[in-house]
């Protein structure tokens, strides 16, 4: 089974390739990415307490 953290470490690595492939400025782009997937663990973690409420 996959935690959060590594869907949430996928899904930034297959929005990387896709930024690069596109020709988009990483360096730009990275600090997106990184607060999108701290978002996802957040919102995967605040759902799982709703499940077990």
């Amino acid at each position: 089974m996959f935690t959060k953290e590594d869907i949430a470490i996928a899904l930034s690595d297959a929005l990387m390739v896709h930024l690069v492939s596109k020709g988009s400025d990483i360096a730009k782009e990275q600090e997106a990415i990184r607060e999108f997937g701290k978002r996802l663990v957040q919102e995967c973690g605040s759902s799982e307490m709703r499940h077990k409420i």
